[in-house]
């Protein structure tokens, strides 16, 4: 191929307009959904779980929104590292069902998108059973800390750049 057609090749698909960005994707049907939230009725997070997995998420976006602020990976930043995942804490644990909530969802919404109301009443039936439970804590632990990533930062999206200014000066 020649570097003239090369060129114009280029040029044309630089001249061509650019798609819109494609809309949301509709919410997963109600039925499905509602019982693919139940399923963590039926086999709940384990306390000591979410505590460990809420940590590493708060540790995850304090280090972004330290990022994102032009921090120094220096000693002050584990210094203010430290003092915002404890500023958020402290707002995690007043917002806690709100982030409950929120992570289930999060969790369950592939479900609900992928399986028919069938599959999820059949694997509900198997998340009572004893296997199903050690199976369903595993499933949920692979991504509860991304969903309390998620939660954590549509609930606090308001407060964090706030919040990192603070732990910047405090340390």
């Amino acid at each position: 191929m020649s570097a003239r057609l090369i060129l114009c090749g280029a040029l044309t698909l630089i001249t061509q307009p650019v798609s819109a960005i494609p809309p949301a994707l509709p919410p997963p049907p109600a039925e499905a959904m509602a019982i693919a939230v139940d399923l963590w009725r039926v086999s709940p997070i384990d306390e000591s779980e979410r505590s460990a997995a809420l940590r590493t998420a708060l540790s995850y976006l304090s280090t972004e929104a330290l990022t994102r602020a032009g921090a120094e990976n220096d000693r002050d930043y584990y210094l203010a590292h430290a003092a915002l995942i404890e500023r958020l804490a402290q707002r995690a644990n007043n917002a806690q069902t709100q982030l409950n909530t929120l992570a289930v969802e999060c969790l369950a919404t592939p479900l609900a998108y992928s399986m028919t109301v069938r599959q999820l009443t059949d694997l509900r039936e198997f998340v009572a059973s004893e296997s199903g439970r050690a199976f369903w804590r595993m499933h949920t632990r692979l991504r509860l800390v991304e969903c309390l990533k998620s939660g954590l930062a549509s609930v606090m999206s308001r407060e964090i750049d706030a919040d990192v200014v603070q732990a910047r000066a405090a340390s």
